[in-house]
């Protein structure tokens, strides 16, 4: 595709040699380690490395041309110089891969939490309805049998402009992308248009990268700002403070969900431990439904699911079947075990999260609640007491243990932890067995197996275990390293060996 095409829609100022003859580029790269000859490389201002440094490596790996904010000393090729490098990586993808969010009915979910759930429930609607779908999350992406397991909840601009292309290519008509704060502030959405957008909900997370919750919040508003289809709507959960804000100061058309008032909601709710039904309740009437997923936060999220599908011209009987049939890995998932004890794996890993996961189990299981958590390190420290004053006030014996420490001390990530848990709680030794009939109380073990398997020896059949914080991960991080770990493996080995 010729350079001058992809450029034409951003201001820059272009120096270097003059080209001979028209250049034409046969890809886009923002990691010089990518560069094959005939690309474009963009020098992206990272937040650990500078891609500035390292034009030189992408001009002897055979980069044609170079798009940066800051122009060198001296460059052997054509240099775009731009404002903004993150926007104008955004826009030359668009451009190269022939704008594919203008050929897919797109969908993007942003909040601080429910945004995976709320992507599978519309992901199972719209396969109900006959259509293609693709998805892009913290999960994976997929789409027609293709999986890619994800590191990132929403990619770089460049891999999003791509892989819809890929979609469009393989006959996906209608795609799910999570859009995450960090996604917003980075411009990586830049060069896509949703035909509808939903709020989940908005809670503390992400401060140690926001520095505040209105900056947060201000981030998340973007995409309903910003990033709309001419016609495409809003779709607000009014149960959030927040939600409630963007429907009374619209930022776009709004659909709400949730409330009497809203254009979609629910009665006659019945949850139990394994399922909920009810009835949707719209301006044409009431239609049954049922899931297998459980907990009234849940039902928030099957409100914003069947919310956008309906803005998008869904049958009611699709939604219906769509939410009947859906399952999300890492979400409240149930493990089979042989010692009749409830043990449930969950992603949960913000306060928000773990009060709401926890008080749905605490309203429905017979038995003691046992739990285990603990938060990441390199993050927000501030959430860490919160969850720990959550974890141990809900549960009957708290396990706090090691998520992905990183490269943080664990003791000092769990210190954190510690210092929102009652004073009055008794602190357990996690070097001695536990007995069965143990006081309300909490233990501390940073080796997360070890942890899993003190909750599951102190259990009793009909006790229900929750093991909190990277449900659907199958790996630790360790300092730099990842190790292979999945707690849904380890809760049943535990059960195998236990004492």
């Amino acid at each position: 595709m010729k350079l001058s095409f992809l450029i034409s829609g951003i201001q820059t100022f272009l120096s270097g040699p003059a080209p001979e003859e028209e250049i034409q580029i046969s890809s886009i790269e923002y990691d010089s380690r990518q560069v094959t000859p005939g690309a474009l490389f963009v020098a992206i201002p990272g937040e650990a490395v500078d891609g500035h440094r390292y034009i030189d490596s992408a001009i002897e790996k055979g980069a044609v041309a170079v798009v940066g904010e800051r122009q060198p000393k001296t460059i052997s090729v054509p240099f775009i110089q731009v404002a903004n490098a993150r926007v104008a990586l955004a826009d030359i993808s668009a451009a190269f891969y022939g704008n594919p969010a203008e050929k897919l009915t797109l969908i993007g979910v942003t909040g601080t939490n429910g945004k995976t759930t709320t992507t599978y429930i519309l992901e199972s609607i719209f396969k109900a309805a006959g259509h293609n779908c693709g998805v892009m999350g913290t999960v994976n992406t997929r789409y027609n049998g293709f999986q890619s397991p994800s590191t990132m909840t929403t990619p770089e601009s460049r891999d999003i402009q791509k892989t819809l292309s890929e979609m469009v290519e393989a006959g996906v008509t209608h795609a799910v992308m999570e859009v995450s704060s960090h996604a917003l502030a980075l411009q990586r959405v830049q060069g896509c248009r949703f035909d509808a957008a939903i709020f989940t909900n908005l809670t503390q997370d992400h401060l140690d990268y926001h520095g505040s919750m209105e900056s947060y919040w201000e981030m998340k508003k973007r995409l309903f700002a910003h990033h709309l289809k001419e016609g495409g709507k809003g779709i607000i959960n009014s149960a959030s403070e927040k939600g409630r804000e963007l429907i009374t100061k619209p930022l776009c058309p709004v659909f709400s969900v949730g409330s009497e008032a809203s254009s979609l909601t629910t009665r006659n709710i019945s949850v139990g431990i394994d399922c909920m039904t009810g009835e949707f309740v719209t301006k044409e009437g009431s239609v049954p439904f049922s899931s297998r997923s459980t907990g009234r936060y849940n039902l928030e999220n099957i409100l914003c699911a069947a919310g956008a599908a309906l803005s998008t011209g869904i049958s009611m009987e699709a939604i219906v079947e769509g939410i009947r049939a859906f399952k999300v890995p890492g979400r409240l998932e149930w493990v089979e075990n042989s010692r009749k004890l409830h043990l449930f794996v969950d992603y949960a890993h913000t306060p928000d999260a773990l009060e709401n996961v926890l008080s749905t189990l605490r309203s429905l299981v017979p038995g003691r609640l046992i739990s285990v958590f603990g938060c990441g390190g390199d993050r927000d420290r501030t959430k860490r007491p919160l969850m720990g004053e959550i974890g141990t006030r809900l549960s009957d014996l708290a396990v706090i243990t090691s998520d992905n420490p990183r490269t943080e001390d664990p003791w000092r990530i769990l210190e954190d932890v510690i210092a929102g848990v009652g004073p009055d709680l008794i602190k357990h030794d996690a070097e001695k067995p536990l007995p069965r009939h143990l006081p309300k109380g909490y233990v501390v073990e940073p080796d997360r197996k070890k942890a899993i398997a003190i909750a599951v020896n102190a259990a009793l059949p009909g006790d229900t275990i929750l093991i909190a914080g990277k449900g659907h991960e199958t790996y630790q991080v360790i300092g730099d390293t990842r190790i292979d770990f999945d707690d849904r493996v380890e809760v049943a080995r535990a059960v195998e060996n236990a004492t």
